[in-house]
């Protein structure tokens, strides 16, 4: 067997001299043999520092590659046909290193140059060169900050501080370009246009299929210096990074095209333009980038024409593995704005974008709705959380308010801000998934960035738990995707099975209670007035779609003062003190309060009630009743501080009965009704793992539901299908009343085998002999649920191996990281020889990586280790 292109470093060998010694000329063309003859352009020579693994090297370049420095040493590899060719050669032989291969040693570099020179030449040589050096770039698991001026103002990308402390919600987009920077992948971002000119930008917009739908033109550039937007856009996605400029994009190394579809004025091009953008370079452009839509306040659907142009780019797109289709939600919430009306972002194919301000909160604009997939950081500039730094237009145009080198970008106070500026960063990451594996479907990109998501803000009163252990919000959706950990699960993803998707209908006529919101009280002696009172909700807040606990009601006299009585596991009676409904609800629950029940205090009208008006942020349920029920409910519990009240949604419900066994990924429902305000009703649906989908709210929309409307929901992921599904229809105000005439629920999913109705595979559990095991379990203790560990395929029983890093952070500081389980401590220990080690410190695990870092001072050369010592 010939074995070719080896390259060997040092031995610890004794040294024998070549009877001959030579001098090297700079500027000198040598030759080896090697696969084939390789010639070289001599440079100089160097001294090793700390005598590494020989004292002198000469460096050279290839002559067809003359960047590509390569340094060489004082010995000689040789490989032979024949090893009785070896005898006549002068040079010692240090090493047999087996297959006819020898390591000869020279005098010194140059002398080892000559000879390998003379060598090669002779008759039955296979390969003969020096050894030698080439610079080779590691491979960090975190890639070093790029030297992009303002990369440190870019808080979506790195929000930590010089130390490494966290100090709000970021992407982690360093620990994925140590992987990826999105090279091979083409994105398209459809808009008012693009300024191509603009330094950050027109490297990764070189001949691509920029495309005009307004003037049919093959040209991308905005209409107007004022035409921003697609240009903000661009530079969060694909800015160049380190160019000693400016800002770096997510993918940096991904090509983009600028489909203009916006004229001068604004207005959009028609339903036929937007059907013929969606098909444009299918199986070229893998992502599509659209941060427009509906405002979300009205059911709103694409033309026909624009829904078979989108479900063709989702089919047959990217050679059948379909187009990834990425959309910002919108910013309408304050108007009542939801997800599940906008018809563009209400599909089950798309990943919807939601924003949330730095410090993990949704943002105040951001729409919210059961159909968002995952959310990225957005800013909040009314409420003084920072917007997003990024491109503008160059020169005398666009909104910059900066000057010298940041005259071409927008930042900070003046920042991108919305879920525009979310849409993008979820574009960048996708595509660097692309990058690592270029045979995901949209679906695999779909489901790799929902569990490399996380939740930040554990006070969201939307965040759940669903069937299948992950957290996902009404706000979020499953949060905000790791840049860091999606690559990684995409370089071992193997596509998911085809999907299937199942229908179970009901015709009956239900009605829907008017007045659905009750609180219901009981205990000794409860008048029966008092058992099943009339409320209304608190406006956009959360609801009891699930009852709540029967907890004690405890009276608050002054709710807009600091609650010092301790409410844990009670809930708050609270008289009405003007219209500050949200702060008195608040601080019932600062106080521990599980629920909030405000009465109107104005007597003179005792049977007023009104819907409170109050944002969706309150971390509690709450309800409003009148004076006349409050009044006498406060006197009630006075004398019987045993009674107990719970919040409770009436509903017209129905049932379906689900037999077949499924791993769920979307569900969608129908519904037909004859109540006439679609705004009057709360929709949700159950699944049998008890995960609520409310996929409408009450709203400002008057009109009837359309037939034909499907309302989604991405919060069952995983969930097994099996069981009885529940739909609750309520009415929470009064005067219009209606039934609903039939329903339609559709699971979209992977079949499995499930003889024994727990949601894993029988297959999977018959492979890794698995005994009563649960879908919520993590029996290695590898922070994976089996839930997880199946769609992955990996071993439930066996921790994944651990792979530990240290790299540079900054100038300062390194970064040691590790895959870590929450329910794991480790000990970080430090030792400058192997023999004895000192203890640095204590560290609680975080899952899926656990970090620590320390200081990059010259002293500390050494070794560290990580031991895990409690589970």
């Amino acid at each position: 067997m010939k074995l070719i292109g080896i390259r060997l470093s040092a031995f610890c060998l004794l040294m024998v001299l070549s009877p001959f010694a030579f001098a090297i000329i700079p500027g000198e063309k040598v030759c080896f043999k090697e696969d084939d003859f390789s010639c070289y352009q001599i440079y100089q020579s160097y001294r090793a520092l700390n005598n590494a693994e020989e004292s002198d090297w000469i460096e050279a370049s290839p002559v067809n590659n003359p960047e590509n420095r390569v340094y060489f040493g004082r010995r000689i590899v040789l490989q032979v046909s024949n090893k009785n060719i070896i005898t006549s050669i002068s040079l010692k032989v240090i090493k047999d290193f087996g297959y006819n291969i020898y390591i000869l040693e020279a005098q010194d570099a140059s002398t080892a140059i000559y000879e390998a020179q003379r060598i090669a030449q002779l008759n039955g040589v296979l390969s003969c060169h020096p050894i030698m050096k080439k610079r080779l770039i590691r491979h960090w698991s975190y890639s070093p900050q790029p030297n992009d001026s303002y990369y440190l103002q870019q808080w979506n990308l790195q929000n930590r501080s010089n130390e490494g402390a966290s100090v709000g919600v970021d992407i982690n987009a360093r620990s994925a370009w140590s992987v990826s920077t999105g090279d091979g992948v083409s994105i398209a971002i459809s808009d008012g246009g693009i300024d191509l000119d603009h330094n950050e930008l027109y490297p990764r917009a070189l001949n691509m299929p920029h495309y005009n739908f307004v003037t049919l033109q093959t040209n991308g550039m905005p209409s107007s210096i004022y035409e921003t937007h697609g240009t903000h856009i661009a530079g969060i996605i694909a800015a160049e990074m380190n160019n000693h400029r400016g800002m770096a994009g997510i993918a940096p190394q991904l090509r983009f095209a600028s489909w203009v579809i916006f004229d001068s004025g604004g207005y959009p091009v028609s339903n036929q333009r937007l059907a013929d953008m969606f098909q444009y370079c299918s199986n070229t452009i893998a992502v599509q980038t659209h941060c427009w839509g509906f405002n979300g306040v009205y059911l709103e659907s694409p033309s026909v024409l624009e829904q078979v142009s989108i479900s063709n780019a989702l089919k047959y797109g990217r050679t059948g593995k379909g187009v990834v289709v990425v959309r910002s939600v919108g910013n309408e919430r304050k108007n009542g704005g939801n997800a599940n009306y906008n018809g563009y972002v209400n599909n089950p194919e798309i990943i919807a974008v939601g924003s949330v301000r730095s410090n993990g909160k949704v943002a105040s604009y951001s729409n919210p709705g059961t159909t968002i997939l995952v959310s990225a950081p957005g800013g909040d500039i009314e409420f003084g959380y920072p917007g997003i730094f990024t491109t503008d237009i160059h020169g005398d145009g666009g909104e910059s308010a900066g000057t010298n080198d940041l005259a071409d970008y927008i930042y900070g106070e003046n920042g991108f801000s919305g879920t525009s500026a979310s849409a993008p960063q979820v574009a960048g990451i996708a595509s660097l998934t692309l990058s690592v594996n270029s045979n995901l479907t949209y679906r695999d990109v779909q489901q790799i960035l929902l569990l490399s998501a996380r939740q930040y803000d554990y006070t969201d009163a939307f965040l759940q738990t669903n069937g299948a252990g992950l957290r996902v919000s009404f706000n979020t959706g499953f949060g905000v995707p790791d840049a860091g950990l999606a690559v990684r699960l995409a370089s071992m993803w193997s596509n998911r099975p085809t999907a299937t998707t199942i229908s179970l209908s009901i015709t009956n006529t239900v009605q829907i209670p008017e007045n659905g919101l009750r609180v219901k009280v009981s205990g000794y002696n409860v008048p029966p007035e008092l058992t099943s009172i009339a409320a209304l909700p608190n406006g956009l807040g959360p609801r009891a779609d699930k009852p709540t606990a029967a907890l004690p009601l405890v009276y608050i006299e002054n709710p807009l003062q600091s609650i010092t009585t301790n409410l844990e596991r009670k809930a708050a009676l609270m008289p009405s003190i003007g219209s500050f409904f949200e702060e008195m609800i608040i601080n019932a629950a600062n106080a521990g309060a599980t629920f909030a029940i405000v009465y109107n205090s104005n007597s003179n009208k005792p049977d007023e009630r009104f819907v409170m008006n109050v944002s969706d942020s309150l971390p509690i349920p709450g309800a409003f009743i009148s004076y006349g029920d409050g009044a006498p409910l406060r006197t009630f519990i006075s004398g019987e501080p045993t009674a107990v009240a719970q919040l409770q949604l009436t509903a017209a419900t129905m049932l379906f009965n689900v037999t077949n066994t499924m791993l769920c990924e979307h569900i969608g429902l129908t519904l037909r009704t004859d109540h006439g305000r679609r705004g009057e009703l709360r929709i949700a649906i159950q699944s049998p793992s008890e995960t609520v989908s409310v996929l409408q709210r009450t709203n400002y929309d008057y009109t009837a539901i359309p037939s034909g409307w499907v309302y989604y929901s991405t919060h069952h992921f995983y969930e097994k299908s099996e069981g009885v599904w529940k739909l609750f229809v309520s009415d929470e105000v009064t005067n219009n009343v209606g039934n609903i005439l039939s329903a339609t629920l559709f699971i979209t999913g992977v079949q499995i085998s499930d003889t024994n109705h727990n949601g894993i595979d029988d297959n999977y559990e018959q492979h890794y002999k698995m005994v009563n095991a649960n879908m919520l379990d993590d029996p290695d203790k590898d922070g994976w649920q089996n839930s997880i560990e199946q769609i992955l395929n990996t071993d439930p029983l066996v921790p994944e191996p651990i792979t530990i890093d240290i790299s540079k952070f900054n100038s300062d500081f390194l970064r040691l990281s590790w895959d870590g389980s929450a329910s794991n401590q480790y000990h970080a220990l430090f030792s400058t020889n192997l023999n004895s080690w000192s203890e640095l410190t204590n560290i609680l695990g975080n899952f899926p990586e656990t970090l620590f870092f320390v200081p990059a001072t010259n002293g500390d050369k050494g070794f560290f280790k990580i031991k895990q010592i409690s589970e």
